[in-house]
């Protein structure tokens, strides 16, 4: 059960690095041709450390959690929880189009994750 908990500690981590590294690059303009110094530039953006922090914090508990729990079943389960997740914080808060074959797409996801635990 702890284990599960670390799973989900790590999912949400990788949730908010996520969203921390969106909000971050809001605005921000890249290209190939001057990717050097747009890289370069991104190292003085707080948020973006803190989401590389929080990566790093989300691969140490996954991994951790991969000590007890099948592999079969954890990533499934943290994708796809990561996707709902994030999908419907996007939606709201980030003001992302909701259309139906998203929609549709996190139902057969969820689906999906039932279907591998039958």
């Amino acid at each position: 059960m702890i284990y599960s908990i670390i799973l989900f500690v790590g999912v949400g981590l990788n949730i908010l690095a996520q969203i921390f590294l969106k909000k971050t690059m809001v605005g921000h303009q890249f290209s190939l041709a001057s990717f050097g110094p747009n890289l370069m530039s991104m190292v003085a953006y707080p948020m973006l450390w803190l989401s590389l922090f929080l990566y790093g914090g989300g691969f140490v508990a996954y991994a951790i959690a991969l000590t007890k729990l099948e592999l079969s079943r954890a990533y499934p389960i943290a994708s796809i929880s990561a996707v709902i997740i994030i999908f419907v914080i996007s939606t709201i808060s980030l003001n992302e189009s909701l259309t139906v074959f998203k929609t549709l797409g996190l139902i057969f996801s969820v689906l999906g994750i039932f279907l591998l635990f039958k």
